[in-house]
């Protein structure tokens, strides 16, 4: 039961990735079934990585109250200690709720020994920078994340892909938000939609949906 619910998992969130932001109904779906029929927990424990997509998902179709239960009941029951001292995925909460200068020290402290720990931070903060426009701290984000995926072997071609994906295309987005501040709405909006289509036109990208909406978002400036 486990492997089937398993590769639906890895469906919806691939689809998610694509940026067919509907498939998170599906996934939390999917996840309200495992916990209701005691599927969730292996050996008496919480994989990390299946808390913060809970979470993750949660929070963005809007479940806050259903998800601030399912960490007081259960997450802080099973998940490792370790998990909970050092992982990123217990900052969620924080993170998806914009509350930043709370969040970037205690993601300082992640222990980096895990790599999807890092990933999983170095996309928190590569975000939080970008909302809060710390240029320096982004741009020198980036070419650390990037460098990180380079080198690091133990990476899935996936997860490199879609990491490096995010990287080139936050960057762009950058760069046009900064750039564009003088040009006419018209020259904007046209670069803003020559941007979109790029990034849905690659699809495989990390944070495809959260990234899209900050482009689109750049149209809004004064």
């Amino acid at each position: 039961m486990n492997e089937l619910y398993s590769h639906a998992q890895n469906f919806c969130i691939k689809m998610i990735n694509q940026g067919q932001a509907e498939y998170q109904t599906s996934l939390f779906g999917l996840f309200q079934d495992l916990i209701d029929q005691n599927l969730l927990l292996e050996n008496g424990w919480l994989d990390h990585r299946k808390y913060k997509n809970i979470i993750t998902v949660g929070l963005r179709l809007k479940l806050l109250t259903g998800c601030g239960n399912f960490y007081t009941t259960t997450v802080k029951a099973c998940l490792l200690i370790s998990v909970k001292t050092h992982s990123p995925t217990t900052l969620l909460p924080i993170i998806m709720k914009k509350q930043y200068h709370q969040a970037l020290p205690l993601l300082s402290q992640v222990s980096y020994t895990d790599v999807y720990y890092h990933l999983s931070a170095k996309a928190m903060m590569l975000k939080i920078y970008f909302e809060m426009e710390e240029d320096l701290a982004f741009e020198s984000l980036l070419d650390t994340f990037r460098i990180f995926l380079n080198r690091n072997r133990t990476i899935s071609a996936y997860q490199r892909t879609v990491h490096k994906n995010l990287i080139r295309f936050a960057r762009k987005a950058w760069q046009l938000r900064n750039e564009s501040v003088l040009w006419s709405a018209e020259l904007r909006e046209a670069a803003i939609k020559k941007l979109l289509t790029e990034i849905t036109s690659v699809r495989e990208v990390a944070n495809i949906n959260w990234l899209t909406g900050e482009v689109s978002r750049i149209g809004e400036m004064d």
